[in-house]
């Protein structure tokens, strides 16, 4: 039988909920477009590390920061709402994070694609039909030494 932890419960929960809240009531523009990927909680439920991507431009370091810094402004007033709405006892103390784990997905995809792309070019320069060894002609020494 799996067990599971009371922090991934509390984590999904926050997710849910942090992703509304900074859609719905965050004011701040430097928060928007953002997704919050996964929330991670620790056992004792007194520390979660929120991570996030931004809608568009994953990779760009320069909104990342932006977007780590809206969310670091906008983090007491989410931690407050988060726990009055989950009417949790002790609300995680939220820490933001840039989930660098999805740039890797999107980047490993941007390869294959940019592998599968060498593949359909490598196959369309390749002749259809198999070729076959040149024909011997009638100077051909190894004919001639035959016949004679």
């Amino acid at each position: 039988m799996t067990t599971i932890r009371r922090g991934d419960r509390v984590g999904k929960q926050l997710q849910v909920e942090l992703s509304r809240l900074v859609q719905r009531e965050v004011k701040d523009p430097r928060v928007q477009s953002v997704t919050i990927t996964r929330v991670e909680v620790t056992d004792d439920l007194r520390e979660a590390r929120v991570y996030f991507v931004p809608m568009a431009g994953i990779g760009d370091m320069e909104r990342v920061a932006e977007l780590e810094a809206g969310l670091r402004a906008a983090s007491t007033f989410l931690q407050r709402k988060a726990g009055r709405n989950l009417r949790l006892r002790f609300t995680p103390k939220l820490s933001f994070r840039y989930d660098v784990g999805v740039a890797n997905l999107v980047d490993m995809h941007d390869l294959m694609d940019g592998l599968n792309a060498d593949e359909e070019v490598a196959e369309s320069v390749t002749p259809s039909e198999p070729m076959t060894a040149p024909e011997a002609t009638a100077g051909d020494d190894s004919e001639q030494e035959g016949q004679g």
